[in-house]
């Protein structure tokens, strides 16, 4: 499960762009799914820099970094620009941070697994309140099972049951951190037990839950299905305790 090849690499290329081109407004770069969790199979690198002067030239300039790495990573790659603005007046924990909530606990998942590739680091002591993360992980949930509705009835194509899986996956994460555990992000197929232990409603879809941990193409009536499970239960969990 665990390769560290390319993210040794990702690491060297990049320094090796932003010093031979003399970039200085990059402040830090890290990485996020796939590749800062280590696994074998990374389909495309996911990339979050943190950038001084976010003016148009710098993000030319990214882009520039974004052609070097994909030639010579040969993977997809995707940015996300976080303005060091943000950052110096105390607004990346904020509401009002663009990037945190997303389709995911953006900067949750961003500070858990700290995969800094370049630069300073700059997520030590950010703090997350129990009771915002229950509340978003539920939003979340159910915000998949609406992004599935969307993507069926309007833009159906051979990716829609990749991307039922991937949420599918999505919404185990979101559970688990609901339920209090902190990184669920290394979870395999041979910890679907302990998954049960924290979210016993769902045992009826052990047996999914080990393709969808495998990362296994699994039917698409069965990903919506459980996703709507899952979005199900922890909707009752936050009638349960937020709503007295």
């Amino acid at each position: 499960m665990v390769n560290e090849a390319i993210l040794i690499k990702t690491k060297k290329e990049i320094s090796k762009f932003i010093l031979d081109n003399g970039m200085s407004n990059i402040v830090s770069i890290y990485g996020i799914g796939s590749i800062a969790k280590k696994k074998d199979n990374v389909g495309d690198i996911d990339l979050n820099i943190f950038l001084d002067n976010c003016d148009y030239d710098s993000i030319v300039q990214i882009n520039s970094l974004k052609l070097y790495l994909k030639e010579k990573l040969e993977k997809d790659i995707d940015f996300n620009i976080i303005d060091m603005s943000i950052v110096r007046d105390n607004l990346l924990e904020s509401d009002i941070f663009p990037h945190k909530n997303r389709h995911s606990l953006f900067l949750y998942e961003l500070s858990i697994l700290d995969c800094l590739i370049y630069g300073e680091p700059l997520l030590d002591g950010i703090k997350f309140d129990k009771e915002d993360l229950k509340k978003e992980c539920v939003k979340l949930t159910l915000t998949l099972v609406q992004r599935l509705n969307k993507e069926m009835l309007t833009k159906m194509s051979d990716r829609t049951p990749i991307n039922g899986r991937k949420f599918s996956k999505y919404a185990i994460e979101f559970a688990m951190i609901s339920r209090g555990i902190k990184n669920p992000y290394f979870l395999s197929s041979s910890e679907v037990t302990n998954v049960l232990q924290v979210i016993p409603e769902i045992s009826e879809y052990s047996e999914l839950m080990e393709d969808i941990l495998n990362c296994k193409t699994i039917p698409l009536r069965d990903s919506y299905n459980f996703i709507r499970h899952v979005s199900l239960i922890l909707k009752a969990d936050y009638i349960k305790e937020f709503s007295k």
